[in-house]
């Protein structure tokens, strides 16, 4: 007889779940997950809107959260919830260029990061909403 082959135990990625807007359960169609070169998971989400005026209905594809892994940032599973949270709002301090550019997005269109959901790795955006840059503000002379 051989002797079985011992295989490696394979490790648990732990993932930083960073919410961008939470979607009632009856609104989804689907869900896809893309994940990157880093480890990095878009979860985009196929969403029915309903008009309460019309019968019309409107789908389209939302980018609903960001996964990712727990020691790209730099942490063990042991890490203190607000020191990830200030890594993730100050995102100079981490190595790979893809996450630190990403964090920067989501800093800057949503206005931060902040604490939020039950669990310890678990953060969401300040706002659900893109911020508008319109530009410099025009003068406007009366008279």
């Amino acid at each position: 007889m051989t002797p079985k082959k011992k295989s490696k135990p394979v490790q648990k990625v732990t993932y930083i779940n960073i919410r961008i807007q939470k979607v009632k359960q009856k609104h989804i169609v689907e869900q896809k997950e893309k994940a990157d070169k880093d480890g990095v998971i878009e979860v985009r989400t196929h969403i029915k809107n309903e008009s309460w005026t019309t019968e019309e209905v409107k789908y389209k594809w939302k980018t609903t959260e960001y996964r990712i892994p727990l020691m790209k940032l730099g942490f063990r599973k042991d890490a203190n919830k607000g020191d990830i949270l200030e890594v993730l709002n100050n995102p100079q301090q981490i190595v790979n260029k893809r996450i630190q550019e990403l964090l920067k997005k989501l800093v800057n269109f949503y206005g931060g990061i902040k604490g939020g959901g039950r669990g310890k790795f678990e953060f969401k955006t300040a706002r659900f909403k893109k911020k508008k840059n319109y530009g410099p503000k025009k003068k406007v002379i009366m008279g």
